[in-house]
């Protein structure tokens, strides 16, 4: 049961190297930093956040990830909730979605402040008929809710639920057994497909799950409040037990997705 209290390349270079004292107190710290530091992850520091890069090798890391799935610290990516009667209808207009928004399903699109030559995104869950929730890359959180906020004036309204989520990325071959063993819905890949979003219980709690394919792999993105974040990530790390899916660094999931620079996780 719960507990009842309620893109670019990240590397081990300078920016970990320089991660003293002073630097490593002023980062922010994801809900599951405790498991990190309890499974003996090596950090780095990205976009003001403490992220785990690696558990153990790159090499059989990779190696998890193509024979069995990988359980990653997503936490820091922004997380802006839309709310109004018309939201489903003005975000498309606003970042000139290439389809109709409707329940259920999730767009991968442009970012709104991107510059010509960047092909940095964002991900567009439409949640209900009157919410939506856009993900972005951590550093252009702030640049992007200005942008859409003023885009929306009127129809919608802005809540910045980044800090109070927590979000855990799982990919590979057998990610979807691993999500089935806690989650309350089919996840069939058949029938929930590439590019769809919906809530539901994990584990018990209320949660988010979104499907974004990375590289050919089944890919799946779970939020839920931050209270929950350890206990989802423990959940999860039992449910991969038996079908090869383990925690892995940013580092390697990067590598992985390296054909897919400026997605929003």
């Amino acid at each position: 049961m719960p507990p009842s209290t309620t893109p670019k390349a990240y590397t081990l270079g300078n920016e970990a190297t320089l991660m003293n004292s002073a630097t490593s107190a002023l980062a922010k710290l994801t809900a599951m930093h405790g498991a990190h530091q309890h499974l003996g992850a090596e950090f780095l520091f990205r976009d003001g956040w403490k992220l785990p890069a690696r558990y153990s090798s790159t090499d059989s890391e990779v190696a998890t990830v193509l024979k069995g799935g990988g359980i990653f610290d997503i936490s820091p990516i922004g997380k802006l909730s839309f709310q109004g009667a018309e939201v489903l209808a003005e975000l498309p207009r606003s970042l000139a979605l290439p389809e109709a928004l409707t329940v259920g399903k999730a767009i991968r699109c442009a970012s709104p402040t991107a510059s010509e030559d960047s092909r940095e995104s964002v991900t567009v869950a439409a949640l209900a008929y009157d919410e939506a929730l856009v993900l972005t890359s951590p550093g252009s959180r702030d640049s992007i809710a200005a942008a859409l906020e003023e885009a929306v004036t009127g129809s919608a309204h802005l809540i910045d639920l980044t800090s109070a989520w927590a979000g855990i990325g799982i990919m590979g071959p057998r990610s979807v057994d691993a999500l089935a063993r806690i989650v309350e819905l089919d996840l069939d890949p058949d029938k929930f497909l590439d590019g769809a979003c919906a809530q539901a219980k994990s584990a018990e709690v209320h949660s988010l799950i979104v499907r974004g394919d990375i590289s050919g792999h089944y890919a799946y993105q779970l939020y839920v409040t931050r209270d929950y974040g350890e206990y989802m990530w423990e959940a999860l790390m039992h449910g991969g037990k038996g079908v090869g899916v383990s925690p892995i660094g940013i580092e390697v999931f990067e590598q992985i997705s390296s054909d897919h620079p400026g997605i929003p996780w």
